[in-house]
């Protein structure tokens, strides 16, 4: 391969060679799912940081330091190739340049031939990148790297040529012949009309139906130039589902320079750069599906939304795994993944349901959740769902012992007063109750109020804290357990309390002073006090007709 150096003048004219063909990697996660490839356009006054500068306003290289934010596993990289005209530059054009970014890409994806590939692509490197995909569909070398291309993001192409490339031209043909330097086809391939760009744009036709496309354009000219690709030549006129065409702005360098996540501009151009990602990934994963249905190595449900894994393949890719040295990463990523299925509230987490195919996979990963960081609780969560689960199938013994460690999990993690180690005590307090150790349900309840603000304390708050409505909560648990242990006077006070602190600080027609009556009625008929209760349904659901 041939390498590209620009001499330039160092400290004390010195003489340094600047490095002028790579690919490098801006951003490496841990777990990339897709290659976004970055390619520089023209360099017309010969820096020696142009492929960094294209995509920099303002010190901030987006690419490196906004999008990881909106994509955090998408691997970054940045083409730099010798796009100089004039000083400096190589013999080496568009179709050299191209097949140079193949065998470059090529290299960094020896092992992940399958990950799918957005470019991103300002002024003449679009044409490389049309390029290098021709050359992709004429030699079986780069075949990966063409069916891996998923989509491109061109910003300010001239498809169709410039009507100022003809001017540029004539300054550079005059530059090179005083300096005697050699011609490439940049600027031919920039030139309206000219046989180069016809003949790329006629060879691109036959690719045009493999690839999504945004296609980005200037809206304001460049000083004393004008506006350099106007909005014909920056668009393909491919149909909508196929080319999103986004007007900017900016002028030609503005059209991909941003020096803030809040620029309007950014927010738009990460929007669509997003959502292409987000198909390439869907995209890949069905593809990647339909091979293992193909050879029954995974067989789907009768919903078509979950893929039970041949037992023999679930092994080896195991084995696999841990012969590459990446298994727990990979099982602590899994853990985290079926986490994020549950409620983050706490409340809510109490309330849900987990669906029973939600059981084994969340029993394959739960032994992993030492791997975790002390701070994550994504074992936790899992851990208290399993619980409920699998109380509510009886197996209560399995649910205490899960339950338990959801609780020691969350105080360690979280402290006392999160929410999620209040529902942790209720959901432990619960299952040990059905156990017949209601006794020492009643106990660990009334332990972990111990130290909390009183309930009587509470209500002469006017607002409830995230903490206030937690002891409330939890403190109705304990009510719970006492009107199941026939303790119904101290059930019943509490009830009192906790419809008082709610009807103070969240109104008579509030869903939880509402739920609060409920309780407080279903102990009153537990008692035997058919009429007290009676008359306190009747409240409740006159309150719920009147807050509508």
């Amino acid at each position: 391969m041939v390498e590209f150096f620009f001499f330039v003048n160092g400290p004390q004219g010195v003489t340094r060679r600047v490095r002028r063909n790579f690919l490098k990697v801006l951003v490496d996660p841990d777990s990339p799912n897709v290659d976004i490839i970055a390619v520089h356009g023209l360099n017309p006054w010969s820096s020696d940081s142009h492929a960094e500068a294209t995509w920099t306003a303002g010190g901030k290289l987006w690419l490196k330091d906004f999008l990881p934010e909106r994509l955090p596993n998408a691997r970054i990289l940045l083409f730099g190739y010798n796009a100089n005209l004039a000083f400096g530059a190589s013999i080496a054009g568009v179709r050299e340049q191209a097949i140079n970014l193949l065998n470059r890409i090529a290299s960094k994806r020896e092992d992940v031939k399958d990950r799918p590939i957005i470019f991103v692509a300002h002024d003449l490197g679009g044409i490389i990148v049309k390029r290098a995909l021709v050359e992709a569909k004429l030699d079986d070398t780069y075949t990966s790297i063409r069916n891996a291309t998923y989509g491109i993001a061109f910003f300010g192409t001239p498809h169709k040529g410039s009507n100022f490339a003809k001017l540029g031209n004539l300054a550079v043909s005059i530059i090179k012949s005083l300096l005697r330097q050699p011609s490439n086809s940049f600027m031919q391939a920039l030139i309206k009309d000219s046989l180069f760009s016809n003949n790329l744009a006629d060879d691109f036709r036959h690719c045009l139906e493999d690839y999504y496309v945004l296609s980005f354009f200037e809206t304001l000219p460049t000083k004393m130039v004008g506006i350099i690709v106007d909005k014909k030549s920056a668009t393909l006129g491919l149909p909508g589902l196929r080319e999103k065409q986004i007007a900017m702005h900016a002028d030609h360098a503005g059209v991909c320079r941003f020096d803030s996540a809040d620029d309007d501009n950014y927010k738009q151009v990460s929007f669509h750069i997003v959502q292409l990602v987000k198909n390439a990934a869907q995209d890949a994963a069905e593809r990647a599906l339909g091979i293992l249905k193909a050879f029954s190595f995974v067989s789907a449900n009768e919903a078509g939304d979950l893929f039970d894994m041949h037992r023999l393949i679930h092994l080896a890719t195991r084995d696999w795994l841990r012969r590459k040295g990446t298994f727990d990463r990979w099982a602590v990523s899994c853990l985290v993944l079926i986490s994020q299925k549950f409620p983050n509230d706490g409340y809510e987490r109490m309330a849900m349901e987990m669906p029973s195919s939600y059981f084994p996979h969340c029993k394959a990963v739960l032994p992993y959740r030492q791997l975790l960081p002390a701070l994550d609780v994504s074992g936790a969560d899992i851990a208290c769902h399993m619980a409920k689960h699998l109380h509510s199938h009886g197996s209560w013994k399995a649910a205490e012992v899960l339950a338990a460690q959801a609780y020691e999990d969350y105080s360690e993690a979280l402290g006392s007063s999160h929410v999620s180690t209040f529902v942790s005590i209720c959901v432990l307090s619960m299952i040990v109750s059905v156990r017949g150790r209601s006794r020492e349900a009643l106990n660990s309840l009334r332990q972990f109020l111990k130290h909390k603000r009183t309930i009587s304390i509470i209500a002469e708050e006017k607002m409830l804290t995230r903490e206030d409505l937690n002891v409330l909560f939890t403190t109705s648990a304990l009510a719970r357990e006492l009107v199941d242990h026939g303790e119904h006077n101290e059930s019943q006070e509490i009830y009192r309390q906790i419809l008082q602190a709610r009807q103070r600080t969240q109104g008579l027609e509030h869903r939880d002073t509402l739920g609060s009556m409920q309780d407080l009625a279903g102990a009153f008929f537990k008692q035997g006090r058919y009429e007290e209760a009676k008359q306190l349904y009747e409240q409740t659901l006159k309150a719920d007709r009147n807050g509508g």
